[in-house]
């Protein structure tokens, strides 16, 4: 499968980093396939436990990771907007930076893609 996309997330200060990490692993780390972008919105300033997560990732995986963001908390829907705006594919996966992907997420997702291609406005 030679379809690129990008997941997007949206973090904010009362996040708990331990999910954030262990959501951004589920996405990078352990997938059959990986996403060619991770974007990431910074819906406002964040803990210092939150940065320390996203600073982690980012030296590991400058390529995939990209992190946006703003310092006044404007709610999810305008940090999701805010996110794809900045996403350089047209498929985008959306999670919350705590949720945990199955390692077949992403394959299982693009392969309903590739077999309804024509019907799909992508």
């Amino acid at each position: 499968m030679n379809l690129k996309f990008s997941v997007l997330l949206s973090v904010y200060y009362k996040e708990n980093s331990r999910f954030l990490d262990d959501s951004l692993s589920s996405i990078i780390k352990y997938q059959t396939i990986t996403p060619n972008e991770i974007i990431i919105v910074k819906d406002g300033n964040l803990t210092e436990s939150l940065e320390s997560v996203l600073t982690k990732y980012i030296s590991e995986y400058p390529s995939i990771l990209k992190v946006y963001g703003y310092s006044i908390n404007k709610g999810l829907g305008y940090a999701l907007n805010y996110g794809l705006k900045k996403s350089s594919n047209e498929i985008i996966f959306r999670m919350d930076s705590d949720d945990i992907a199955d390692s077949l997420r992403f394959e299982k997702q693009l392969k309903v893609f590739q077999e309804n291609k024509n019907n799909l406005a992508i």
